[in-house]
């Protein structure tokens, strides 16, 4: 009798399993409601994951690594700032990025796992450094001791790996690669005016030296960007000297943008709105409002022309306010050359080749002098030369 009941007791065994897990799903779904689920779509982890890793030519493997992901992809905002989890986010770190930004980077984190054990080791670590969110190379081109030093930038424990907080760290550092392809073909292409497929020092040279670089500057990122010590820069090197933020890729575009503004309209004659003060630097917008000042202020003028990327201008704009202060006798102008179209046509009706640069005209509007460089002795000389001469020719 014993063993009959036994036998009866294993074969219902499923039934009897398969009638509680009914009877609990729903309390189970209402207990599990607070926590943040996502299934990662395996054509994302595809794009992620490195070609060298694709290889496998085995959809399975990404439908693996999916599920692995949708599985490790939940956790509770409440252990944001508690941090009592290897994959959670400390205070600081979560006030760093808004929950979409945590989530991107979570699928980032998880795409790049690809051993599945929720570190990265440095080979990881070197795949998702090389990559953007859109597109990945066919082979590497960040040297590994760069990636040797990143990681032990932030595994602070040398482990030979980092977890997802320190991921979250490094991001925000910006230290990951942001952009299209597209973008950095084109960036590559306008410095590469020879199209030759790379960069030589004399293409660097006469590009960064249009954003206000120095010699030395030039020189410096040149033997930066080229690994193998070639002479020359080829577009995998490029991309090291972006992700480093040696080079910015939208500071690039936007200056090429600037060769393709029309050719500035002679006839567009306007009226000064507001006359510009004198003692203080006054913002223009365009051609047009420049030339109204230049034909009816009667004064002379000193017009600095530099752009929101150029370091040297924003570091030259206290001194020019304080010159602007100092020399009261001649109005100060600033534009920045990329803000519009109008300030894109007086960039080119002024020829400007280099950031930043200065224009000192007399009160009949005459072009005086003009001069490139944050350099405020050089700036002083040229101003009080021509308030000088002035006064002598009274």
């Amino acid at each position: 009798l014993v063993c009959t009941m036994a036998l009866l007791f294993w074969d219902t065994m499923p039934l009897l399993v398969a009638a509680l897990t009914l009877i609990t799903l729903p309390h189970q779904s209402a207990a599990q409601s607070s926590i943040s689920t996502r299934r990662v779509n395996p054509g994302i982890l595809k794009r992620f994951t490195f070609p060298r890793i694709s290889t496998l030519q085995n959809p399975h493997h990404y439908e693996h690594l999916s599920h692995r992901c949708e599985k490790s992809v939940q956790w509770r905002p409440a252990q944001w700032q508690r941090g009592q989890r290897r994959g959670s986010l400390t205070k600081m770190q979560a006030l760093t990025f808004t929950a979409a930004d945590i989530e991107d980077l979570r699928i980032r984190y998880e795409s790049a796992d690809v051993d599945g054990d929720s570190w990265l080791n440095k080979e990881e670590l070197r795949n998702v450094l090389e990559c953007t969110e859109t597109f990945c190379l066919n082979r590497h081109w960040l040297p590994m001791e760069q990636v040797e030093a990143i990681m032990a930038q932030y595994d602070k424990e040398g482990l030979g790996r980092i977890g997802f907080d320190q991921f979250v760290q490094l991001a925000g550092d910006q230290q990951l690669l942001e952009g299209k392809l597209d973008e950095y073909l084109e960036a590559f292409q306008g410095i590469d005016k020879d199209d030759s497929g790379f960069i030589d020092v004399q293409e660097m040279s006469a590009f960064l030296e249009t954003l206000g670089s120095s010699k030395s500057e030039i020189e410096a990122l040149f033997e930066q960007g080229d690994f193998n010590d070639d002479q020359k820069i080829d577009f995998t090197e490029f991309l090291g000297l972006v992700r480093a933020r040696s080079l910015d890729l939208q500071a690039i575009l936007k200056y090429l943008a600037l060769s393709s503004i029309p050719e500035p309209d002679k006839n567009d004659v306007r009226a000064m709105e507001v006359a510009p003060q004198a003692g203080v630097v006054n913002l223009i917008h365009g051609k047009g409002e420049f030339d109204a000042i230049v034909r009816d202020l009667g004064r002379p003028l000193m017009l600095m022309i530099g752009f929101q990327w150029c370091r040297p201008c924003k570091g030259f704009a206290r001194k020019y306010e304080r010159l602007a202060e100092e020399f009261k006798d001649v109005t100060f102008l600033k534009v920045f050359g990329e803000e519009n179209e109008d300030t894109k046509a007086l960039v080119k009706a002024m020829q400007v080749k280099s950031s930043p640069v200065f224009y000192l005209f007399d009160a009949s509007g005459t072009l005086i002098s003009e001069f490139k460089g944050a350099n405020e002795e050089r700036f002083r000389t040229n101003v009080q030369q021509f308030l000088t001469n002035a006064a002598t020719s009274r």
